[in-house]
C-alpha cells in the first residue's frame, strides 16, 4: 500500500473530543501549527437515533465489557467527540475527589490553588448554567422524580449543562438535532489559525524517528503519514490506551481502566407523561453519591424504550410498548470499584474486568432505592435492569425482593464515562503519564482526554477531563 507524505506539523492532536478541542484550541492560538485528526465524520442531525448511534459511536455504540455480566460501552466516534452525544453534563469535580487527588499527588494540578479559578473560565466559555431553557417546559418524568425525592428529604441538585436554546428533543444521547449543545466542536474548534482538521482519519501508529515523531493514519482508504515535532494523543477512554499499545509506547496503557455502570428502569404511570418532550435530565438526586449512587431520569425515544425492554415475553413488551405515553425511563448511575483491563483483539475494542461482592451489592442497594422512589412518585409497573423474560414488579416489596435473589449475571447494565486507561501518577510503574501529561520515557509525546484522570470521579467526568487539561496546558505556558 502507497503511504502519502503529508506536511510537516508543531503538533499532531489525534481525537476531537473534550479533551482535544480543548488542546488544538490553546495550541493555536499559541502560534503553533496542528494537524488534528478525528476518525468520525461530522455529526448528521437528519439521521434516525438508531443510525446516528452506529454512525456516532465506537463499533455502533457496543463494545464489549466482559465480566460479571456482559455489557456495552459507549464511547464517541464523532467530530467534537463525546460532547456532541453526550447529555451536555458539565459538573464541578466533586470536592471529595478533588481533595483525594491533591492529598495523593500533591505535586499535580489537582493540588493547585487555581483549580476552581481554572475550572470557573471553563464552565463560563462552555455557557454552563443550572437554569437552562429545558426546566421551562416538559420533563414531566424528571419532575415527578425530584418532588418524590423531595418529600423524602433527599438532596436534589439543578443539573448543569452547556446548552443555548434547548427544546428537549430527547435526542441528548444520539445527538441533538437543533444544534443546541455547546459541544467542543463549536466552542473550541472554529475558525481556528494554524489548524489543518482532518475527519474520518483514524491513526493506527506512532513512530520516533530521531527527534521527530511520524503518526501514521488512514483516510478514505488512503494510509498517510503525518510528520510532527510533538504528539497529543485524545482518542478517548479506550483508544488512547490501544493506540499507545499498538505503537509499543507503553506497556501499562489501559491496565487501570475504570468506569461508572447504569442500570435502567422503566417505569409505567397511570396519567399521561409524554416522556418525548424532555431531555437527558434535569435534576439528579445526590442524596447517596458518597455511597457511589446517583440516580435521575434518561433520554426516551421508542428506540432506547424497545431495546430497553428486549428482554421481556413478547406480550410485556408490546404492553409496555403500547403504553409508551404513560413510561419513562429512569437511570441509577453506580461506581463500583473495579479492576478492568482495555485490550484491542483483531481490531476490536474490549473490556475486561471484575469487581467484589461491595460492587455488586451497591448496585443492589441503588437499583432498589430507585424502585422505591419510583413508586413512591406514583408509578404502576417497574421493569427492572435483571435479564428475566418477567422482571415486572408492582410494588417496593416486589422489586426488593426480586433484587435480593438477582445474581451478577443476571444484572442488565451498561457505561458510558471511561476514566484512567492512561491513568496520570508519579510513578511509570502504576501511571502511564506523569504531572504534564507526558508519556513515561517519551519525548513530546502526550496523552491529554479523560483516560488521565488518576480514578474513576463517580459522576460525569467532561467538567474535571477540561479543568484538568486546561491547567496542564498552563504548564506548558501555553
Amino acid at each position: 500500500m502507497t503511504t502519502k507524505q503529508s506536511d510537516h506539523y508543531d503538533y499532531v492532536v489525534i481525537g476531537s473530543g473534550v479533551g482535544g478541542g480543548l488542546v488544538v484550541n490553546r495550541l493555536s492560538k499559541a502560534g503553533q501549527k496542528v494537524l488534528l485528526l478525528e476518525s468520525g465524520g461530522e455529526f448528521q442531525s437528519d439521521q434516525t437515533v438508531s443510525r446516528s448511534i452506529f454512525s456516532n459511536y465506537w463499533n455502533g455504540g457496543i463494545v464489549p465489557m466482559i465480566g460479571p455480566f456482559i455489557c456495552p460501552f459507549g464511547q464517541a466516534k464523532v467530530f467534537g467527540g463525546g460532547s456532541v452525544i453526550n447529555g451536555a453534563l458539565v459538573w464541578r469535580t466533586p470536592k471529595k475527589v478533588l481533595n483525594k487527588w491533591a492529598a495523593l499527588f500533591p505535586e499535580s494540578v489537582y493540588a493547585s490553588p487555581n483549580w476552581a479559578e481554572a475550572e470557573s473560565r471553563i464552565l463560563e466559555e462552555l455557557g454552563v448554567s443550572a437554569s437552562h431553557a429545558s426546566y421551562q417546559h416538559g420533563n414531566i418524568a424528571s419532575k415527578i422524580l425530584a418532588k418524590a425525592a423531595e418529600r423524602a428529604q433527599m438532596e436534589v441538585v439543578k443539573v448543569p449543562r452547556a446548552t443555548s436554546g434547548c427544546v428537549n428533543a430527547n435526542r441528548c444521547g444520539s445527538g441533538c438535532v437543533n444544534g443546541a449543545k455547546n459541544s467542543v466542536d463549536k466552542v473550541f474548534i472554529k475558525d481556528l489559525p494554524n489548524t489543518t482538521v482532518s475527519t474520518r482519519s483514524t491513526a493506527f501508529k506512532i513512530k520516533k524517528s530521531g527527534s521527530k515523531w511520524l503518526v501514521y493514519y488512514r483516510q478514505g482508504g488512503v494510509r498517510k503519514v503525518a510528520w510532527s515535532n510533538s504528539v497529543v494523543i485524545s482518542a478517548g477512554a479506550t483508544e488512547s490506551a490501544n493506540l499507545l499499545r499498538k505503537s509499543k509506547l507503553s506497556k501499562t496503557a489501559g491496565d487501570q481502566f475504570k468506569f461508572h455502570l447504569n442500570y435502567k428502569i422503566i417505569a409505567k404511570f397511570k396519567d399521561k407523561i409524554n416522556p418525548e418532550k424532555g431531555t437527558m435530565l434535569t435534576d439528579q438526586i445526590q442524596e447517596f453519591m458518597d455511597e457511589g449512587v446517583l440516580m435521575m431520569t434518561s433520554n426516551f425515544t421508542l428506540p432506547y424504550l424497545a431495546s430497553s425492554l428486549a428482554h421481556l415475553s413478547p406480550n410485556k413488551f408490546n404492553e409496555f410498548i403500547g403504553k409508551s405515553e404513560h413510561t419513562a425511563i429512569f437511570t441509577v448511575m453506580v461506581h463500583p470499584e473495579i479492576k478492568a483491563l482495555v485490550r484491542s483483539l483483531c481490531g476490536q475494542t474490549v473490556c475486561f474486568w471484575k469487581w467484589d461482592d461491595t460492587s455488586f451489592e451497591t448496585s443492589k442497594q441503588g437499583i432498589t432505592l430507585l424502585s422505591k422512589l419510583l413508586f413512591d412518585a406514583g408509578a404502576e409497573e417497574l421493569v427492572l435492569p435483571i435479564k428475566k423474560s418477567n422482571s415486572i414488579v408492582g410494588s417496593s416489596m416486589g422489586a426488593e425482593e426480586m433484587i435480593n435473589h438477582t445474581r451478577q449475571k443476571d444484572l442488565v447494565g451498561s457505561s458510558v464515562h471511561g476514566m484512567s486507561a492512561c491513568r496520570m501518577g508519579n510513578n511509570p510503574t502504576t501511571s502511564v503519564v506523569d504531572f504534564d501529561g507526558r508519556v513515561w520515557g517519551e519525548k513530546n509525546l502526550y496523552v491529554l482526554d479523560s483516560s488521565i484522570l488518576p480514578d474513576s470521579i463517580g459522576e460525569s467526568p467532561q467538567g474535571t477531563i477540561l479543568t484538568t487539561i486546561e491547567m496542564i496546558l498552563k504548564r506548558w505556558n501555553l
